[in-house]
């Protein structure tokens, strides 16, 4: 090895380094982000990698090599899966590990240097192809870091591997030269990409987290008073009607009181299956909390006895599917709702007029035993 080689090598280690501890105190001092953890720990066995080609041969150094570039392999695989929602496959990314060792320390009992480094090149390629294509799987929004990442993690590995067939077939690489300076813009661009990835899908869960239920996965009541000022807008700029719906299970307490609160989460989760599972594309379903729900309706016509009876056949639908019995843990449970129902009409924009009124109606509907369905006592009121 020549001294610009060696050279080369310490600016890789040197640069993965700084790559490893920066990822691990960003993840120290923001939110726990388990990709830069993984990634850390991954460009760190990077950068001891390169750094042993500096100190000298011996099968005992290349033993370790293999260990630490499998590190790296494994390290970004996994972190390709936190990236989204999946869980880590243990057994089948184990499995993948204890081929590339058997087959890579085979090969150096037979003391085929070639062969090692074109199976290093292989398993490489396999992983980095694997990584780019689950981010690319794994991310419905594909933003444009996203597709620059998963392009480097694809191109590099095949300028590797071409390079590879290229030696064990006596063909000369015309940027053979240019491989370690390669190696250099592959380690530090990928890892800013990977760390801009990370926090993109961070900020994507913070969202989520602040606007979701933790329990049901609905809106929450956050989001509500976003969600009806929305549709107020809309109701006025098309001059159509709309519907605000409150929920409130019947005697819920009495879940709790008699089955327990594990129980009355699992009924609470249900409902909210049921909702979301009956809501069309028009119809947002909302959890406001403890047993209260909530569905605002937009309703594309200018007709009030339209806007009517579409309503009340929502409603319908929903007291139907919150009466079917539910089973859980061995329990039989059957409970029921009273629904409160609010016409939205063009130009009303009182938000909290519209909310006490379909508030107003769902408890008329709670004292009524014999109508849990109720309207509020106008429709729509202008202001």
């Amino acid at each position: 090895m020549n001294y610009s080689d060696s050279s080369i090598y310490l600016v890789l280690f040197f640069l993965n380094l700084f790559i490893s501890v920066s990822m691990f105190l960003v993840r120290s001092n923001s939110e726990k982000i388990d990709a830069l953890v993984t990634s850390s720990v991954a460009f760190l066995a990077l950068g001891i990698y390169f750094f042993m080609f500096t100190i000298g041969e011996s099968i005992y150094i290349n033993i370790f090599q293999h260990v630490f570039i499998g590190i790296y392999m494994t390290g970004i695989v996994v972190c390709s899966i936190q990236q989204g929602k999946s869980e880590v496959p243990v057994n089948k990314i184990l499995l993948f590990m204890m081929v590339y060792f058997a087959v890579t320390i085979n090969f150096m009992i037979m003391r085929s240097s070639e062969v090692v480094f074109f199976m290093d090149s292989l398993f490489l390629f396999l992983s980095t192809i694997f990584s780019g294509l689950t981010i690319l799987y794994e991310c419905k929004n594909r933003k444009y870091s996203k597709i620059i990442l998963v392009t480097i993690m694809m191109v590099f590995p095949c300028f590797i591997i071409v390079k590879e067939i290229m030696i064990m077939t006596d063909y000369k690489f015309i940027f053979d030269k240019y491989t370690n300076l390669i190696w250099v813009f592959y380690c530090g661009l990928l890892p800013l990409l990977l760390t801009i990835n990370s926090f993109e899908g961070l900020q994507k869960r913070l969202l989520d987290d602040s606007i979701t239920d933790p329990l049901t996965h609905l809106y929450n009541r956050r989001i509500f008073d976003i969600k009806l000022n929305e549709l107020s807008y809309v109701v006025t700029k098309k001059s159509i009607y709309g519907a605000l719906i409150f929920i409130d299970l019947d005697k819920f307490k009495e879940v709790n009181d008699i089955y327990g609160h594990i129980i009355g989460d699992k009924v609470l989760r249900m409902v909210a299956s049921r909702l979301k599972h009956i809501s069309r594309k028009n119809e947002i379903p909302i959890r406001l909390g403890g047993d209260e729900f909530a569905i605002l309706l937009e309703i594309s016509t200018s007709s009030s006895d339209e806007a009517y009876n579409v309503s009340t056949k929502l409603a319908e639908r929903i007291e139907k599917i919150i009466e079917q019995h539910l089973f859980i843990d061995g329990h039989e449970l059957r409970i029921s709702a009273s629904i409160g129902i609010h016409i939205i009409s063009p130009n009303e924009v009182n938000i909290e007029n519209i909310v006490e009124m379909a508030d107003s109606a769902m408890y008329r509907a709670k004292k009524n035993e014999a109508a849990h369905i109720q309207f509020s006592s106008g429709i729509g009121v202008v202001e």
